[in-house]
């Protein structure tokens, strides 16, 4: 189902986006969280940065979906968006995407995120 993606697309533009979009994702819980988690939170991932950083990861699975649905059809679109959410929840918790430690993966994520979008975008059939 996705071997035209495997070998034409870029796999590794999908698990940066993947990874940032999750980064994305913990930001935003903590920014409409209580102001009891907030306080634990680092200040820098609640700030206007993170804020844009939330606003650019936004479309990042549906992008990654599109994006390998247009190698391989619509079926393989659906089915690796929902495979990039099921994976996504497993990376962050495996990579412990919460707490003190989200202010290293923000300052991760942003790199990350902007380098998958490009290399998405110029390996787009």
């Amino acid at each position: 189902m996705f071997h035209n993606f495997i070998n034409e697309g870029s796999v590794l533009a999908v698990l940066l986006m993947t990874y940032a979009q999750n980064v994305g994702i913990e930001i935003a819980q903590i920014a409409n969280s209580p102001e009891s988690r907030k306080i634990n939170a680092p200040r820098l991932v609640q700030g206007g940065l993170a804020t844009l950083f939330m606003l650019f990861t936004l479309p990042m699975s549906f992008w990654s979906a599109f994006y390998i649905g247009s190698y391989d059809g619509l079926l393989a679109g659906f089915v690796s968006w929902i495979v990039i959410q099921v994976v996504g929840a497993i990376l962050t918790i495996f990579l412990g995407i919460k707490g003190p430690a989200i202010a290293f993966h923000f300052l991760a994520a942003i790199p990350c995120g902007i380098a998958g979008y490009y290399l998405s975008y110029s390996t787009f059939p």
